[in-house]
C-alpha cells in the first residue's frame, strides 16, 4: 500500500476544524472467486439437484471462469480517506 496525504489533526494555526485527506493505492494481488451449488432447483419441467446436474455445473464453471477473468484486472485498489478533526 502506498498513500500520501495532507492536513494535520492538530493545526498549528489555532483553527478549530481541520480536514485531513489521504489518497493512494493498495496492491492486493489477483482476487479469485469460487462458488459451489448445493440444493434443489425447480423449473417448469420439474425439480433437480443442482450439485449433480451436468448442465448447471457446466454453466456455473463458465460463469466462474468469466468472473475470474474480469477480476484479474483488479490487482490495485484506489484509496481515498477524508477526515474531520475538531480541536477544543
Amino acid at each position: 500500500m502506498l498513500t500520501a496525504g495532507f492536513g494535520n489533526l492538530i493545526p498549528r494555526s489555532g483553527q478549530h476544524i481541520t480536514i485531513p485527506i489521504e489518497f493512494g493505492a493498495a496492491f492486493t494481488g489477483q482476487p479469485h472467486m469460487n462458488v459451489e451449488l448445493h440444493g434443489t432447483a425447480c423449473t417448469t419441467e420439474g425439480c433437480f439437484d443442482a450439485a449433480i446436474d451436468p448442465t448447471t455445473q457446466l454453466n456455473l464453471k463458465a460463469e466462474i471462469a468469466r468472473l475470474n477473468s474480469n477480476l484479474a484486472k483488479l490487482t490495485v485498489y484506489p484509496i481515498l480517506t477524508v477526515g474531520v478533526a475538531y480541536r477544543f
